[in-house]
């Protein structure tokens, strides 16, 4: 009898095991594609979906009109 009993023991353990170690994994997996996508969705939010860069592409024109509009050498051409 005492056989029984440490041969289910040790199916248990072995199974316990198989579960945390399943449990575990899921878990990180879930943990970083949570990360992932929050991570995307930050960086979206925060360039306003590409908005950003019409702002700079717009700050820079508008930069290179104005010292062009400044410079009396172009101004004479």
């Amino acid at each position: 009898m005492a056989n029984v009993s440490e041969d289910q023991s040790r199916e248990g353990r072995g199974s316990t095991l198989a579960r945390v170690g399943k449990y575990s994994l899921m878990r990180a997996l879930a943990l970083g594609i949570s990360v992932v996508v929050a991570v995307y969705i930050t960086i979206l939010i925060a360039n306003m979906g590409g908005h950003v860069d019409q702002i700079k592409i717009a700050m820079i024109d508008e930069g290179i009109a104005m010292a062009v509009s400044i410079d009396e050498e172009i101004r004479r051409f």
